[in-house]
């Protein structure tokens, strides 16, 4: 089966990680995967994106295209590609209360399938026949290993606590502010925050293995794949009531869930480091391994070509 996916670029042109993942498992499981990257600046550049696709399409055929986002959605069913999968990510739903309706009318005339992360999506969207498949994770990459060596590699101070923040602070959903000031709010002079973005996905699993506690603020997710992996190393979490994170971090010790309040955020903080050591949190992920998750993206395209 040949699949072309459709994404918008990052920077460099390629496609994000999460999705590049993603093509990965279905790849191993004989999935012959092909990528066409949106670039351009805004709503110009996936309006141009149309021309291209359709010019793309004269020389390459494929059996399924699955677009990754609301924008790449649109330009893609503008171009008349079909069949098309369409996976909605958590900010492509929750940022704007039109994009809802937006959703909707596209899954009348363009869409063949809708993938969602979470069941809190779903149910926003108010939408019955769409599947409910998250992201996986690489539980090969993640897991625990030891800090021997990591404190020197990455300069963290060995003698302090280390709460990472895995993302651009720039990216307003992700409420870095929100984070800041509740480290702040801790008082203690033994504790420090880091940002870590602009970093290569193999090497996200050190700074988890040196790292004491996921600190996850954002306004809206889907289902955050940086909460899934610290799971998988056993690093304890905190995040705000976004997505699905209650539902994966609920009965594991160490793990806490908060308002958006900044005294709440703060206690929830201290017991996580006060927790002090790895969760168990590994037991939970194991059926979102990649390979897993890519046979029920297949039994999606199955049914689509049927």
């Amino acid at each position: 089966m040949k699949v072309l996916f459709i994404a918008s670029a990052k920077t460099d042109g390629q496609a994000g990680t999460v999705v590049k993942q993603q093509a990965d498992s279905l790849t191993k499981c004989g999935i012959n995967v092909s990528f066409f990257c949106i670039t351009g600046n805004g709503i110009r550049g996936y309006l141009f994106s149309i021309y291209k696709l359709r010019k793309h399409l004269k020389k390459n055929k494929y059996d399924i295209f699955h677009v990754h986002y609301l924008y790449s959605a649109l330009a893609a069913a503008f171009a008349g590609i079909r069949p098309l999968v369409v996976s909605l990510m958590g900010s492509d739903v929750k940022a704007r209360k039109v994009y809802k309706y937006i959703i909707r009318l596209m899954n009348l005339f363009f869409f063949d399938h809708i993938i969602v992360k979470s069941a809190e999506m779903k149910d926003h969207l108010g939408l019955k026949d769409i599947s409910i498949i998250p992201n996986g994770v690489d539980l090969q990459l993640f897991k625990e290993m030891p800090a021997s060596g990591l404190y020197e590699k990455y300069k963290f101070n060995p003698l302090h606590k280390h709460i990472l923040f895995i993302s651009n602070p720039e990216r307003k959903e992700k409420n870095f502010d929100l984070a800041k000031a509740a480290v702040e709010r801790l008082g203690r002079t033994d504790v420090e925050l880091h940002a870590i973005y602009d970093v290569l996905h193999i090497h996200i699993p050190e700074y988890m293995a040196i790292g004491d506690v996921l600190l996850l603020t954002s306004f809206w997710e889907g289902s955050p794949n940086v909460v899934k992996e610290a799971m998988a190393c056993g690093l304890p979490v905190v995040s705000t009531r976004t997505g699905d994170v209650e539902e994966l971090i609920e009965g594991i010790d160490g793990c806490y869930i908060s308002g958006f309040e900044l005294n709440d955020i703060a206690e929830n903080l201290g017991k996580a480091l006060k927790f002090n050591k790895r969760t168990d949190g590994r037991k939970k992920v194991k059926n979102l391994d990649n390979n897993i998750i890519a046979h029920r993206i297949i039994s999606v395209y199955d049914q689509i070509k049927h």
